[in-house]
């Protein structure tokens, strides 16, 4: 009787770390190079950008700036436009040429992206994991690089643990 109970103990185990992991791991990953985009707008005297990419999904994938004022990635879909929000970092801006997209059913879930941003006139980088909802792309967290040497290792654990059943934009961004 005890062999059967720590069997089936062992099983039940077994069975919730199948069951906790298997969320992550439905999760395709695939890469936007930003390098490959093409500029949208013809002048080149112009002070906004507008890169149309690959889709992701079944989105268009689009990243404008505007000077240094203004950096954004918007997912379109007839109608449907999921606009990013890094309002929360003044002056972003990319500093990376990826964007790495999670994606369930190929559904775009989560987005990473490296940028820089100004804080209290310092330059800062960090990895950002956003969530991609039917109402728009919001930021979960911010992994700082400099204290963060695996910061994408950082990033993709995040994903698989605390940020595994987000559904929706939090009110506050985690900062790591």
């Amino acid at each position: 009787m005890k062999s059967l109970f720590t069997v089936s103990s062992v099983l039940a185990l077994l069975l919730c770390a199948t069951t906790s992991h298997a969320a992550s791991q439905d999760l395709q990953i695939a890469y936007t190079q930003l390098k490959n985009c093409k500029e949208t707008v013809e002048n080149p005297n112009a002070a906004y950008s507008e890169l149309k990419c690959a889709a992701v999904g079944p989105y268009a994938l689009r990243v404008q700036q505007a000077g240094a004022e203004y950096f954004g990635i918007s997912l379109e879909q007839g109608a449907k436009k999921l606009i990013s929000n890094f309002d929360a970092f003044p002056i972003a801006r990319p500093a990376g040429q990826v964007i790495e997209w999670h994606s369930r059913a190929g559904e775009p879930v989560y987005m990473v992206l490296r940028i820089r941003y100004d804080e209290a006139g310092a330059d800062k980088e960090v990895l950002t994991l956003s969530l991609v909802t039917s109402a728009g792309i919001c930021p979960l967290a911010a992994v700082a690089t400099s204290k963060n040497p695996q910061a994408n290792q950082k990033v993709r654990d995040l994903i698989d643990g605390p940020f595994a059943k987000t559904l929706s934009c939090p009110t506050t961004i985690a900062r790591y």
